[in-house]
């Protein structure tokens, strides 16, 4: 497998997930110098030397899915070793100009769009902006106590994420 050292400006990270063949895994995403999106997989992130941030700039070695049942076209395996952080994360100061300066270069799509390019070119990463946001609804929940260590820590999911026994 070839991996080619690539300049990632990582924009998403979800939280972790089990995983059989990794312990757990981050879905990590973000943007290349080149502008274009690349979906990494998989993160083992808490087990990477190298403990990245959102709005961070990395540079990791990607090779291709040309292998496996994913078949997204931003997809590519991160060499995890690879990883080297290139400075803090961009800054959120000013109506996120720092990151603004990245971001709005890529370009927006409606869902709509997304949709139809998925099946003919794998396309499933991209920027949706709303004409108008209509509502928005806060809705204050119970507390997570999120002190307890992460190996022992389990999820139910009724709507919202309760530890298991916190009723």
């Amino acid at each position: 497998m070839t991996f080619m050292p690539t300049k990632i400006l990582i924009t998403v990270m979800t939280y972790p997930l089990p995983s059989r063949g990794y312990q757990e895994i981050v879905c990590t995403a973000g943007i290349t110098e080149l502008l274009e999106w690349v979906r990494l997989y998989p993160i083992p992130y808490r087990y990477t030397k190298q403990q990245f941030q959102k709005y961070q700039w990395i540079e990791v070695g990607l090779a291709n899915h040309a292998s496996g049942n994913d078949k997204r076209k931003e997809s590519r395996r991160p060499d995890i070793d690879s990883i080297r952080i290139l400075g803090k994360p961009l800054s959120p100061k000013n109506d996120w100009l720092e990151r603004r300066l990245i971001i709005d270069k890529m370009p927006v799509s409606t869902l709509e769009e997304l949709k139809e390019r998925n099946p003919k070119d794998g396309t499933s990463l991209g920027i949706i902006r709303p004409k108008r946001v209509i509502d928005l609804e806060i809705h204050i929940t119970r507390t997570i106590n999120l002190n307890i260590p992460m190996s022992v820590r389990r999820f139910r999911f009724t709507g919202t994420a309760e530890p298991v026994g916190s009723t």
